[in-house]
């Protein structure tokens, strides 16, 4: 080297726990005294042993830098995390399966030093299958026509950098695949260079076939994002003035046609009905330009917003913390309960809108029992702690199921109202502040609350919420309505009762789905004053998929069944609701495949009164995608529930069987 300089090595790594000690063994024995260097490690949610292996090889090798994901957020968010926190001159990027030869890195630099911004590896030739080469030939060249940017291997891991490059780059989902593409479009100087390409010897590739579709839409994005960004009505405004102009053409030939040649206007609706179609649709396309120009102006004045939290490795191990509580004696002491299990994604939105409440901090603790996770939740927990504005006590038990966790975390609370919020919830600002005044102004013994949806939800989990809560579906029954259709059951995932009633009636029973109706049902027979405050939400971010959100609701059709068995007064008429519409509409749709003419209207009605139910849920969530998607949950909900319900009721009811539980791996 003609020079010293500063080097970082960033290695995203995930699941390479055969590979890496080799990769770093190479790398020490290439860099020579030339360089000031370090090794970059992003390990990326592994769960093979690499993130250990790389923790305790720290402790020898004082070149290695370690950040840890607490679960797989992909290569770009590994690159973006490492690029954030380097400050070398020069960066090299290589993938951890030894395939990319550490041999390159110095003639990858000396090209920089010759004045490039970015050097790409290019894997002339290349040490994979077939059913590889071609898909990647095709995308390289798709790639290169689409963009301009003349290289052969844009998804090459061999990449050089310099610091100026790595800091302008803005890369997420799949945008590590265009880096040079990014680049280029910014004005830096982007070459290549051939690599040496080695075959793999460990493990198997973690990049699917789905690959090359997201790649695809990635692709489109760049396009987008590096042609338009600052411009977007450029896009937007020439798709929308010739949607104009058709249509106004199209709709000014039906005039024509009218007043000109005096022919009907019925003999050219559809023509005319086209028309304003497009004109409609070019007004949306122009409003939605302006929209971007505004939502840019916006961006660039204001800057990035923040990633994901991430938890990165620190040099002394964070220990189970508990933090305790005093208060004076006059104060109305709150304790939160929540247990947990499995909750990785979603227990720092929980603490942080537990951190967000708008009641002083010396009115409330919080009281978390991790159920025995086999995720990252008590790493994400142990994590957080030193950082919460409020009093929180963990602790840790053997999976014993979610009542047990709570009956756990009532013997560890000190407060005299016991408020339960499940882990995949928020709450909002004023929970804690609408449930304390309620209970000092007018006193209640327990308490419940609705759930709802969060703007920042998923389509799916809007969906669900809206399935889940509306009047024209469960929430008459759930307690989401002024005037329920059934008697209120409080449900643990918004619920509460003071410490003399819990004295009273004890804690959750040992039934492994609906304890908190059991609890809520002995409440009410006790006499206890039961409130419910319509303003006290939480945000419930719900089942992520439609097989976990069935698995659910099947889960509570076995449980209303259980409930029954234990008093008869849990199991009301309208309970069967469900499981008689799930006969009847499957009765009516293997009649409708048999006999199309016969039942063909009963169908027809059925599956008209869903598209009523979807249209409602898109109309009030003013999302068009919401409609598409409640035509799948909206059936799975009825029909999950109805399937368990009655499964439950041959196996309690009419075999005798004992508790019937449903699901149980998988499901919290």
């Amino acid at each position: 080297m003609a020079e010293s300089v500063s080097l970082s090595i960033v290695i995203p790594v995930f699941n390479e726990r055969e590979s890496i000690p080799h990769l770093l063994d190479e790398i020490h024995s290439v860099m020579d005294t030339n360089f000031n260097y370090e090794i970059v490690c992003v390990d990326d949610g592994s769960s093979d042993g690499t993130f250990e292996y790389l923790r305790e090889r720290r402790q020898s090798d004082d070149k290695l830098r370690l950040i840890r994901f607490l679960r797989n957020y992909g290569k770009s968010a590994a690159l973006a995390e490492a690029f954030k926190r380097i400050s070398s001159d020069y960066v090299v990027t290589l993938d951890a399966d030894l395939q990319d030869d550490p041999m390159e890195i110095p003639p990858m630099v000396e090209k920089l030093q010759e004045g490039y911004d970015l050097v790409s590896g290019w894997k002339k030739e290349r040490r994979d299958p077939l059913s590889k080469l071609l898909p990647s030939r095709l995308f390289n060249i798709t790639t290169r026509l689409l963009t301009g940017i003349h290289i052969h291997d844009f998804n090459c891991g061999l990449k050089a950098y310099r610091y100026n490059v790595v800091k302008s780059l803005d890369i997420y989902g799949g945008m590590h695949r265009y880096i040079p593409v990014l680049a280029g479009k910014k004005g830096f100087r982007v070459t290549e260079m051939v690599v040496n390409h080695r075959p793999r010897q460990y493990g198997d590739s973690k990049f699917g076939r789905e690959r090359y579709f997201r790649g695809m839409f990635d692709l489109l994005t760049v396009l987008f994002l590096s042609r338009y960004t600052r411009r977007p009505l450029h896009l937007f405004g020439l798709f929308g003035f010739i949607s104009l102009f058709v249509g106004i053409s199209v709709d000014f030939r039906v005039l024509y046609l009218k007043y000109g040649l005096g022919e009907p206007f019925s003999k050219h609706i559809a023509l005319l009905v086209f028309g304003v179609l497009l004109v409609i649709l070019g007004v949306q396309f122009i409003s939605i330009g302006l929209l971007g120009e505004m939502i840019a102006q916006s961006t660039f004045k204001t800057g990035e917003s923040a990633r994901e939290v991430v938890l990165y490795e620190s040099s002394t191990p964070l220990g189970l913390v508990t933090i305790s509580f005093s208060s004076s004696s006059s104060d109305v002491l709150i304790s939160v309960i929540t247990p947990a299990y499995n909750r990785a994604d979603e227990i720092p939105h929980l603490l942080e809108s537990i951190a967000k409440q708008t009641v002083a901090s010396d009115r409330f603790e919080m009281v978390i029992v991790d159920d025995g996770s086999t995720d990252q939740t008590v790493d994400i927990i142990e994590a957080m702690i030193p950082s919460l504005n409020f009093n929180l006590n963990f602790v840790k038990q053997e999976n014993a199921g979610p009542g047990s966790a709570r009956n756990q975390g009532i013997e560890e609370a000190k407060g005299e109202l016991y408020v339960f919020i499940d882990s995949d919830c928020e709450a909002d600002p004023r929970w804690l502040e609408i449930i304390l005044d309620s209970f000092e102004r007018e006193g209640f013994d327990a308490f419940g609350g609705p759930d709802a949806s969060k703007g920042d939800f998923t389509t799916l989990q809007r969906a669900i919420d809206f399935s889940m809560t509306s009047f024209l579906t469960t929430g008459g029954l759930r307690g989401h309505s002024v005037r329920p259709l059934a008697k209120f059951y409080p449900r643990s995932h918004n619920m509460g009762m003071t410490r003399s009633l819990y004295e009273k009636v004890g804690g959750f029973g040992s039934l492994r789905h609906g304890q908190d109706i059991e609890l809520s049902n002995r409440i009410h027979k006790s006499g206890a004053k039961v409130t419910y405050l319509p303003e006290a939400i939480v945000y419930h971010r719900r089942r992520t998929t439609l097989k976990k959100f069935f698995r659910q609701v099947f889960n509570w059709g076995v449980a209303r069944i259980n409930l029954g068995k234990v008093d008869s007064k849990m199991l009301e008429p309208l309970h069967f609701f469900p499981a008689v519409i799930t006969v009847i509409a499957s009765t009516i749709t293997v009649g409708f495949f048999i006999n199309p003419i016969k039942y063909g209207s009963f169908f027809e009605l059925g599956f008209g009164f869903f598209l009523f139910l979807a249209s409602a849920g898109a109309w009030k969530l003013k999302d068009l995608k919401i409609f598409f998607t409640l035509l799948a949950v909206i059936p799975i909900q009825v029909f999950g529930y109805g399937l368990g319900f009655i499964v439950a009721f041959v196996f309690r009811f009419i075999l005798r069987q004992k508790v019937w539980t449903g699901f149980r791996k998988k499901y919290y």
